[in-house]
This record gives structure tokens, sequence and C-alpha cells, in this order.
């Protein structure tokens, strides 16, 4: 008896998850999976996340882009509340000297950006690209837009630098200086932060709490190899 669609991208953990989690291949997002996905979530009235664990191509821009406006559509098909992509999803991460060597790129990032607020409707994106500092030639913020209703309805900016050897954003990326923004998404209030923002930093960790926010999300990425993970369990 062939396997289906439920059966096959359904899994639920009762000791740690209370709801359903779905884990769909680039390959296996077709409008059949879209729409019976669309049914089974409609019995929930929010709090419905998607998660793009997408890998960008470091300044790839139009790839990166379409890449994003490509799962947006399919969040949105889906009829989820909110879909959340990694920082500097735009750029690919990390920036090390593509800023210095190719500024064009940056602007190329904010006009895709613009572009891509247009198509959304319903589903709320979360959205990482590179951001300008304002008086500051050269240097950027990792910035998230959120983007819904065809606009750029805000903007949260890293507020913590990884201090890891391996990462050189000091050399391009900003801290910023903003506290932590929420954002409300039918019904439910999320906390929004940036990567290292949720390591250690106890001030804003203290600053989440005092929101009070039905969830956290943290968009994040890191620089990966194939045997990343290998060295990590080692």
């Amino acid at each position: 008896m062939e396997e289906s669609i439920k059966d096959k991208f359904f899994r639920l953990d009762s000791d740690k998850i209370k709801g359903k989690i779905y884990s769909l291949s680039e390959k296996e997002l077709s409008p059949e999976i879209e729409d019976e996905l669309s049914k089974l979530l409609a019995q929930y009235k929010g709090g419905i996340i998607g998660v793009a664990q997408i890998n960008p191509i470091a300044g790839d821009i139009e790839y990166n882009a379409k890449k994003v406006v490509k799962y947006i559509c399919h969040a949105q098909n889906t009829g989820l509340d909110l879909v959340v992509f990694p920082e500097l999803i735009l750029m690919g991460f990390p920036l090390d000297d593509t800023t210095d060597r190719h500024p064009n790129l940056v602007e190329e990032n904010l006009k895709w950006l613009k572009q891509i607020a247009k198509i959304t409707t319903g589903t709320t994106a979360l959205v990482g690209f590179a951001e300008p500092v304002r008086g500051d030639a050269g240097k950027y913020y990792s910035a998230v837009a959120v983007l819904a209703e065809g606009k750029i309805q805000d903007i949260i900016r890293k507020s913590v630098l990884p201090e890891a050897p391996v990462f050189n954003d000091y050399r391009y990326i900003v801290a910023s200086d903003d506290s932590v923004k929420t954002i409300t998404v039918n019904g439910l209030k999320y906390a929004i932060i940036v990567g290292e923002d949720s390591l250690g930093a106890q001030e804003i960790i203290n600053q989440v709490m005092s929101e009070n926010p039905d969830a956290v999300i943290n968009c994040c990425a890191s620089s990966a190899n194939t045997k990343k993970e290998y060295l990590r369990s080692e």
C-alpha cells in the first residue's frame, strides 16, 4: 500500500514537541503536498511557522533571492502564519570581504528585498539581508526584514557579534543598539533576535523576557563544511 503524504512527512515527538512538524525537501514541495498540508493545518488557529533552512550562495544575490521567493510562495500556498529565513540569506553567509570588493552587491540585495516584499500576502516572512549603516561607509548591519502585505513592515538588527576566530563579522558588521523588537502575527506575539543575540547576552535575554512573548525566533546562520558535524561530535 502506497505511503500517504501525511504518513511520509508527519513526525511527532510527544515528549518534547506539542505539535506537528513537517520536513520537506526541495523536490517534494509539490502543489499536492501544499494542498494537503493546507487542509491539515486549517484546524489550527495560529502559531504555524515554517523554517526555511536553505543554503545561499555567497554573492549570488539573484539565486538567493529567487530561492527566498520560492519558499515564500510555498509558505503562502500552505497557509503558514510565518516563514523564517537565516540571517544574511540574500547576501550569503559569511560576508567576509564580499562587501569591500563588490559593494554593488549590497545595493542589489536591497533592490531584491523591496521586490520580494511586494509578493507577500497573508504570510509574514523574516528575511535576512545586509543593510548599510548611515554615515559609516563600508559598514553594514546584519538585519532581518519583516515582510508582510506587500511591504517591509519592520527591520531587526543584530546586536551581538560572534567572538570565535572563524568569524570576521567585526570587520564589516556593526553591532546595533536597537532593543529587542516584537511582532504580532495572527494574534501571537513573537520576539525576533538575530544570531548571537541569543548566546550569553544577558541584557538582551532580559529584554526578551520583559516583552513576555508567546515565542522567540532567532534568525541565525553559520558557515559549514562536509566535516563540520563530525568535528563537533568528536
